[in-house]
């Protein structure tokens, strides 16, 4: 039976949508959520590789660096309305959206 599926896309950061999740949008967090900047940085850094592979879902690589201690947002405020903080960092490119 063939498959459904006709295309596969990964890893477009930075070409379909803008890179969500680079040093800018990790420093908008940082000052949004009142977070340390370098100690967000240090901990993304040894996480991100992790999750990017799979082998860490999104609840555990924001355990890991930014709920590593107690705050006063819970995480779920981090991608659900109204901050919604890491969904604004990807919007569509739009010369890419309109080819």
């Amino acid at each position: 039976m063939p498959s459904p599926f006709t295309t596969l896309f990964v890893d477009v950061g930075g070409v379909l949508l803008t890179n969500a999740w680079d040093h800018i949008a990790r420093r908008r967090a940082a000052e949004h959520f009142a977070l340390d900047q370098e100690t967000l940085d240090r901990r993304h850094h040894l996480a991100f590789s992790l999750y990017e592979e799979g082998k860490l879902s999104l609840d555990e690589y924001l355990d890991r660096t930014v709920f590593h201690e107690n705050r006063e947002t819970p995480w779920p405020r981090w991608v659900c309305p109204p901050e919604r903080i890491t969904c604004r960092q990807s919007p569509p490119r739009r010369e890419q959206a309109t080819r």
